[in-house]
């Protein structure tokens, strides 16, 4: 039983409008450690039917087998989970929760002949100081600690290539001139075609700055444009109320935005296999070898400050080897390798 379930239930849904501050993330998970996975269940499912009152609701029968496929996801037989781990475990679940409040929302849409909502991929709350992924298109995004990235099944294959952000990340968008990239988060929307730029939300502000392109920012939920922001603006809103805020516009320093995004790393006679736990410790990425001999290389390097790309760029040009990238955040390195000392 939560210590304090008014609350818990209170954040758990400005989880859902991604509207958590820092703190009350960290409150969130701590909370959610407290409960039974029953609760957890009932806490998320008793959210998402109060947001549904006023519309038309489902037949009892329909709702319970809802309520049984979420049971099962969340019942899932797992190896034992260490104390240490429980805030992770909560920080999962509350995913399980999220996705069940879609599921719940497009039976509802469904049995009105709408549309239904097609979130299905989420990138977890990063638990690393960031994490770099790669979308399907091409485009890369660095997530900063604790922020989650949602996006559709059409995202390669409808008009849009859309996305769901709450908290910070850095984008770097793929070049489509028939499909716009649009992040949304928070009460406004970004529309893009190929540009980089770092958005962060928190529930009290919204903020935009761009590094190369051009985009466009708008209220999300009647398109009133804000603005269209090139190289080195910036652009903030006050979360609440949307209506009544101005924007407030101002010139950046365009090679600043996203330094947070640039981690101190240096590899002292490192060989790869302590080089890739260090790697997921700064950037939140899988590294593959392609054999046992690329572990036995052994560098040296300052890579202080730069990106990951620039990072593997160095320590294969001193080990002779090459890298990819494979998947949403895996990085494959290949190569001949180094003789055993």
């Amino acid at each position: 039983m939560s210590s304090n379930p008014h609350r818990l239930e209170l954040l758990f849904k400005k989880y859902i409008d991604g509207a958590c501050t820092q703190p009350e993330l960290d409150e969130l998970w701590s909370l959610l450690a407290e409960l039974t996975d029953d609760e957890r269940l009932s806490i998320g499912l008793a959210a998402a039917w109060r947001v549904e009152q006023k519309e038309n609701m489902l037949p009892d029968d329909q709702w319970q087998r809802i309520y049984q496929r979420l049971h099962t996801k969340i019942r899932k037989p797992s190896p034992k989970i260490p104390a240490f781990k429980k805030y992770m475990t909560a920080a999962a679940v509350v995913l399980v929760l999220a996705s069940g409040y879609l599921v719940y929302r497009n039976a509802v849409m469904n049995s009105r002949g709408l549309p239904s909502v097609q979130v299905q991929n989420t990138i977890a709350p990063v638990q690393t100081d960031t994490r770099v992924v790669t979308l399907p298109d091409g485009t890369e995004v660095i997530l900063k600690k604790n922020s989650t990235l949602i996006y559709d099944t059409a995202f390669l294959t409808g008009a849009t290539r859309s996305v769901h952000l709450t908290g910070e990340a850095y984008f770097d968008v793929a070049h489509d001139t028939g499909r716009p990239f649009i992040v949304r988060s928070g009460s406004y929307s970004i529309r893009v075609l190929g540009t980089a730029f770092n958005v962060n939300t928190t529930a009290k502000k919204f903020e935009v700055a761009v590094v190369r392109g051009k985009v466009e920012v708008e209220v999300a939920a009647n398109h009133r444009k804000l603005g269209t922001l090139v190289k080195g603006n910036y652009l903030a809103m006050e979360e609440s109320p949307v209506e009544q805020v101005k924007p407030v516009q101002k010139n950046v320093d365009a090679d600043a935005v996203g330094e947070w995004t640039k981690q101190d790393l240096v590899f002292r006679n490192a060989n790869w296999d302590t080089a890739r736990k260090m790697i997921f410790d700064k950037y939140g990425v899988d590294v593959e070898m392609a054999n046992e001999k690329l572990a036995h290389c052994r560098f040296t390097a300052d890579v202080t400050g730069k990106s990951l790309k620039d990072c593997l760029d160095i320590l294969c040009m001193i080990t002779n080897a090459s890298w990819q990238k494979k998947g949403l955040n895996t990085i494959y390195i290949g190569g001949d390798g180094c003789n055993q000392e």
